[in-house]
């Protein structure tokens, strides 16, 4: 068990991979969680649902708190780095969804869901790891804008990446086509 503690209040929560039963408390975490994001197009329970029916969802960690209540989540995925070989990058993972009850960000949570499913990933042997995201966060965790590094259509300062091993992957991201709606 993790215990996390904030300036306003304590929560102990526990990580643990997603089981069946939890995925219509991660869909309502996400609706709750996405609800007012103006970045948000309201699709992360579709694209979590996609992922698993592809069996492209490579990881997914749920944080549970004292009261059995599911107050958190994070998923990670496969991309593919187009770096002008013949074959590409197939081993960089991407970071995404995330959500943590409102009522409950900025105390840990976020901080111990990414935290843990990196290391997991990292001891899989993935090469690295992209994120879609606000900087001023993700950067916290090793992630850096690179320009070599493209997501079509995002916003360089919010696209990020942190290799595991390695050097920095070069080249075009894609996403699976469960991000695109496709």
């Amino acid at each position: 068990m993790l215990v996390l503690i904030s300036h306003r209040e304590s929560v102990k929560i526990t990580l643990r991979p997603e089981t069946e039963n939890d995925i219509e408390a991660i869909d309502d975490l996400l609706n709750l969680a996405f609800a007012f994001d103006a970045h948000s197009k309201q699709d992360e329970t579709w694209i979590l649902q996609n992922l698993r029916t592809s069996g492209k969802l490579l990881l997914s960690l749920v944080a549970i708190d004292e009261a059995g209540e599911l107050v958190g989540q994070i998923a990670f995925s496969p991309v593919e780095i187009d770096d002008g070989s013949p074959e590409g990058l197939k081993d960089w993972i991407g970071l995404g969804p995330m959500s943590v009850n409102p009522r409950l960000q900025r105390m840990g949570i976020g901080r111990q869901l990414i935290e843990a499913g990196l290391n997991e990933m990292k001891s899989r042997g993935v090469s690295g790891c992209v994120v879609l995201g606000e900087p001023g966060f993700y950067e916290r965790f090793g992630f850096e804008t690179c320009g070599n590094l493209i997501l079509s259509g995002a916003p360089a300062p919010f696209f990020m990446a942190r290799a595991f091993k390695g050097e920095m992957a070069k080249g075009i991201v894609h996403y699976d086509k469960a991000f695109s709606g496709d």
